[in-house]
């Protein structure tokens, strides 16, 4: 695939996103997960399943994860709608309208490296690192920096409204962080329940999942689940590149806490 066709592929969603707040009919008590995509949001959508709504403890695998936690990217208006209850919705996007949302965060550095092969896995994309970083706009998404922006300035508006998780703790102290989004939803679980729904979402069980299903994106199988770690980005950030980025979000980068 040729570089010029990138702005093609970056930041591609499904033909019926409802990423339009217009296009979905939000309730007052509708939460919305949203992050910059490679974030950790699918890995916190099995631990919500699993700790909320899988109460029989049954096996959930990625197929079924539009069923218990839509994607606004993936699933129909009509699957959204027809969800009874507490609903909780995957969004790529941050959006005033959403009435609550918990906003997962990594180290944009990190998500760009995942994203990069995200981008090469799926959409075939065949050019460098440094030609993917240095493409202007990353499409329909837009840049990490003002994806974060964004979220800040929700949380500036909106306080009890918004709760922000760093992925990296999500990797370190899976419980507690995990028990920290669950207060603020509001929803209770018992500690069996918690521990064994840590159990059944962990990288390792994703992984084996996916090694024994495939993992299905445009018709094509997927190594979605690839590492899972931090501080990757050194192995793939030139200089010119780092001096790029931290111009761009050296702000968010010492307000999280990510090391230069």
């Amino acid at each position: 695939m040729k570089f010029r066709r990138l702005k093609h592929i970056i930041g591609k969603f499904n033909k019926s996103d409802l990423r339009n707040s217009k296009d979905l009919r939000i309730r007052k008590n509708d939460v919305f997960l949203v992050s910059y995509p490679k974030s950790g949001n699918t890995w916190m959508r099995f631990l919500l399943i699993n700790s909320v709504f899988n109460k029989d403890k049954s096996l959930v695998s990625y197929n079924d994860l539009e069923k218990y936690i839509p994607s606004i990217h993936r699933s129909s208006k009509a699957d959204i709608d027809n969800i009874k209850g507490f609903r909780i919705i995957k969004s790529h996007f941050v959006k005033k309208e959403y009435p609550k949302i918990v906003y997962l965060i990594r180290d944009g550095r990190d998500a760009l490296v995942s994203y990069y092969f995200f981008q090469k896995d799926v959409y075939d994309f065949q050019g460098t690192f440094a030609e993917f970083y240095f493409h202007e706009g990353y499409g329909k998404i837009g840049s990490w920096d003002k994806h974060v922006k964004k979220a800040l300035d929700y949380q500036i508006n909106n306080p009890d409204n918004i709760i922000i998780i760093r992925y990296e703790d999500l990797i370190n102290d899976t419980e507690n962080t995990l028990i920290n989004v669950l207060n603020f939803l509001g929803q209770k679980t018992t500690p069996k329940q918690l521990a064994w729904a840590i159990e059944n979402s962990s990288f390792h069980k994703l992984q084996k999942m996916q090694s024994e299903e495939a993992i299905v994106i445009d018709d094509k199988n997927v190594n979605f689940f690839r590492k899972g770690r931090s501080n990757q980005w050194p192995s793939y950030f030139t200089e010119k590149m780092l001096l790029d980025f931290e111009l761009k979000a050296g702000d968010i980068l010492n307000q999280f806490k990510y090391s230069n």
